[in-house]
């Protein structure tokens, strides 16, 4: 017995042995012996060469620690993936309890340049070779009673290349840092953190927290200084691009469910600086010094998009055209977008009935934008299509709008200058996908009808030599049905006296015209009405203006009651200039004084001028009244309607009202039961009278802010030399002269 004990213990002393020797041959030779295994079965473990400077294993550390790794091409010659060090250590006693516990990998340098041509890349192959079936392999379903942790995940200083062949698109990114403090395979969530700096400048940091047993993960991503210049090869499949420039800065968060990976929800603001885009022909197409957007939600599931406020500052474009076309048409219209949409049309054919219903069947888009702000934006336009180019700036344009949507009806303010002198205003209101209820206002002032001569030259055979024009301007489609109202009123407009052009478009007698039309004031009012039915194929509306104007020409022109001894005479007159007190606009007579005084100042910039408002205070609270009691009646035949919402197609109706008709004299006994007033003036002024010298007062001034306002604009800091007085109301005091607007010069 006691001999076998002997044999049993040798043989027990020789495998210890043997495990020590074996266990010194691991910590010693093991990284030469991996290496060794790695470099002879490269192709077999990966498809691709692979080279390994050294590999460390310490069983004393429980570490293994890799440098120099490098992966080649299919061609065995270029790089496709290099590392300096990878550093893994592992806890060993773990491994008696079925736990795999990584607790630290340390990866620095990497550096990996990823191909692409059309839908391949340079790893095709490396998928290709790990995804081939093993047919002797039978699919073992039974759960693992195996625990997996990795922790304290480090990428330093790495680097990756991204080239689209077909496209020439280079995207690269240096620096990349990553931590991962921990993969967790509980109810855990796993944190990771990634910071990287782009090679043409801007860097990128990312948070994503993403929990393995729900499936939830959270992104937050902050981009700062990126240049969109990048973009330019795929805006290319779309548009004639020729160089992008501009910096990205955005805050965004992504929140979802990796098992619903389209139900996500992202929120965020981007912002974007410097914009500059032009064609391939150097044109410009887009500048921007500053634009925003605030995104509220976005989820494809529910269709939504929620903006929150859009602005911009110092967005500019131009309209350039020459007899082969337009520069927006020739940016937009690429052979390559033709192709796509062909190609998209073809397949859209080919889809089976299920799936076009499912399109037919998604979610109405639910688009809203709380507020738009956009400000000092700039059109420059060019026409090089006529005998003579066309040159025309639109400056420091508007637009402001809150609650902008798709479904509802929006309210849309525009403002901006106009050429050389001109402003306008506009407003829409209207719902886009309800086209037969719209309503727009315009409103033009000031505008410098020479700026328009390569048009009206060839038209009317004349060239426009002075003249500004004002345009009050609303549309209403109601159902439909189209109630227009174009009031265009003229000052000082004169022409050429010779004819230029012997075959002009229009054979309009336009000189004998515009001297019939024109007042003793050398001013011309036109009232344009315009109506009809949208939905008529014979409707158009530029056709309707053009033909109603062009009548009232031919038929003032053909028909003159005036002596033709001044024509084309008369002087320049700036010194009075009557209005209606009432308005709170500024008149085209008023902007004609007003470029009169511009060019006086210019002329001589020590000049002290004065404007003030003389005002027949009696004349006009009798008119606010008598105004006053129009609107009444009005509202009384409109109660949907009130003083707040009235539209200028309503105040054009509430001028208009006779009050000498049997209906508004019926309407006015019905007030003055007693019958203690003869006229409607009368009672106007009993009714009104108390309230009409505040009515005044505020049109006078209103009135004076829009001169200081024009007056700066065009005379910058020579504005101050012209002061604007405005008579105050005093019911002890009365001024009975016409209510003019008075030009004094103060001195020299």
């Amino acid at each position: 017995m006691k001999k076998v004990f002997k044999i049993v213990g040798r043989v027990l002393a020789a495998l210890l042995l043997l495990v020590a020797v074996a266990l010194v041959v691991v910590a010693y030779k093991g990284g030469d012996i991996a290496k060794s295994y790695i470099e002879e079965h490269d192709k077999e473990l990966l498809g691709r060469e692979v080279s390994v400077d050294n590999i460390d294993i310490s069983l004393l550390h429980s570490a293994v620690c890799i440098d120099g790794v490098k992966v080649l091409e299919q061609d065995e010659k270029t790089k496709f993936l290099s590392f300096d060090s990878l550093f893994v250590d592992i806890n060993l006693f773990d491994l008696l309890s079925k736990e795999v516990n990584l607790q630290h990998v340390h990866l620095r340098g990497i550096d990996v340049k990823v191909l692409q041509r059309d839908s391949v890349f340079n790893f095709s192959d490396i998928i290709e070779h790990f995804s081939q079936p093993d047919t002797a392999a039978v699919a073992d379903t039974t759960p693992s009673s195996w625990a997996v942790g990795i922790y304290d995940i480090r990428l330093r200083h790495c680097k990756a290349l991204y080239n689209d062949k077909v496209l020439n698109s280079k995207f690269e990114l240096n620096d990349v840092n990553i931590d991962v403090p921990g993969i967790y395979f509980s109810n855990k969530p796993t944190d990771v953190d990634l910071n990287l700096n782009f090679e043409n400048g801007g860097s990128l940091k990312a948070k994503m927290s993403y929990d393995m047993e729900s499936s939830r993960f959270q992104i937050n991503t902050s981009i700062r200084n990126f240049s969109i210049a990048c973009v330019k090869p795929y805006m290319r499949q779309g548009v004639r691009v020729g160089d992008v420039s501009g910096l990205l800065d955005v805050d965004a968060t992504m929140k979802g469910d990796f098992n619903h990976i389209m139900n996500f929800t992202i929120s965020g603001k981007s912002s974007l600086k410097n914009v500059k885009v032009t064609d391939d022909l150097g044109r410009l197409v887009l500048s921007a010094n500053r634009t925003s957007a605030e995104l509220v939600r976005l989820n494809l599931t529910d269709n939504e998009i929620h903006l929150g406020t859009v602005d911009g500052d110092g967005i500019g474009s131009q309209f350039i055209v020459d007899k082969a076309g337009d520069n927006i048409s020739y940016f937009v219209n690429s052979p390559e977008a033709a192709e796509r949409r062909e190609e998209r049309d073809s397949i859209a054919q080919t889809l089976p009935d299920s799936v076009k219903q499912m399109v037919v069947d998604k979610n109405p888009l639910k688009f809203i934008i709380d507020k738009v702000d956009m400000r000092n934006m700039t059109m420059h336009m060019e026409d090089a299509s006529q005998s003579e180019t066309f040159v025309y700036d639109v400056k420091d344009f508007c637009v402001k709008a809150e609650n902008v949507t798709l479904d509802k009806p929006n309210d849309v303010f525009v403002s901006g200058r106009l050429g050389k002198t001109g402003s306008m205003e506009g407003r829409w209101r209207g719902d886009m996908n309800d086209m037969a209820n719209q309503n727009l206002t315009l409103t033009l002032n000031n505008v410098d009808l020479t700026e328009f001569n390569p048009y009206f030259h060839p038209l009317f055979a004349y060239r426009i030599v002075g003249g500004n024009m004002s345009v009050v301007s609303q549309n209403v489609i109601t159902n439909n049905e189209l109630k227009g109202v174009n009031k265009l009123s003229v000052m000082g407009c004169s022409v050429e006296k010779d004819k230029q052009v012997e075959n002009a478009e229009f054979k309009v007698p336009l000189k004998t015209a515009l001297y019939v039309i024109t007042d003793k004031n050398g001013k011309i009012s036109i009232d344009l009405p315009v109506a009809g039915n949208v939905n008529s194929p014979e409707f158009n509306y530029k056709k309707i203006i053009t033909k109603t104007l062009l009548d009232f020409l031919a038929k003032v022109g053909s028909a003159p009651v005036k002596s033709f001894a001044k024509l084309f005479g008369g002087a320049d007159n700036v010194e009075v200039v009557p209005f209606g007190a009432s308005s709170s606009s500024l008149s085209v007579e008023i902007y004609n004084q007003l470029n009169g005084v511009v060019a006086l100042v210019k002329e001589k910039p020590e000049l002290k001028l004065a404007l003030t408002q003389q005002i027949n205070y009696a004349d006009a609270i009798e008119e606010s009244a008598l105004n006053q009691l129009k609107t009444d009646y009005f509202l009384s035949l409109h109660p949907d309607k009130n003083v707040q919402n009235l539209e200028l197609v309503d105040k054009d109706d509430i001028e208009k009202l006779d009050v000498k008709s049997v209906e508004f004299k019926a309407y006015l006994s019905e007030k003055d039961s007693t019958k203690s007033f003869k006229s409607a003036q009368k009672y106007a002024i009993s009714k009104y009278g108390a309230m009409a010298p505040s009515v005044v007062s505020a049109s006078a001034q209103a009135r004076s802010e829009q001169i200081q306002t024009y007056l700066k604009q065009q005379l910058d800091s020579l504005a101050q030399n012209v002061q604007v007085i405005t008579e105050p109301y005093d019911s002890t005091k009365s001024y009975s002269g016409k209510t003019v607007l008075k030009l004094d010069v103060l001195g020299e």
